[in-house]
């Protein structure tokens, strides 16, 4: 059974491209009970203009046994998002890594 464990320390809110609106960075880490490699997840809601909200997301796999391989993904608003917030998620991302690593 999987079950989201939510990094406090690495949830944000943050205007990383400085235009005055707020981006939200949700950070959590999918535990479940297997070996499998599990996700970790930064979830990023902003406004793309007007009333419009957008969520997009990056996910690593942290792997948990030696067959495994880390890898990255980010779906395709991730790669809309500007410059600023990607990075922003990236970094965020990075140090969420290191807390359950």
């Amino acid at each position: 059974m999987a079950q989201p464990k939510y990094l406090i320390n690495s949830c944000k809110i943050e205007d990383a491209n400085q235009e005055g609106f707020p981006e939200f960075y949700l950070t959590y880490f999918e535990e479940s009970d297997g070996l499998d490699a599990k996700p970790l997840k930064v979830i990023v809601y902003t406004r793309l203009g007007g009333d419009k909200f957008s969520k997009s997301k990056i996910t690593t796999w942290i792997p948990f046994q030696p067959e495994h391989q880390y890898r990255e993904e980010n779906d395709a608003n991730f790669r809309l998002l500007p410059q600023d917030i990607r990075l922003k998620a990236e970094r965020i991302l990075k140090e969420a890594k290191k807390s359950i690593m």
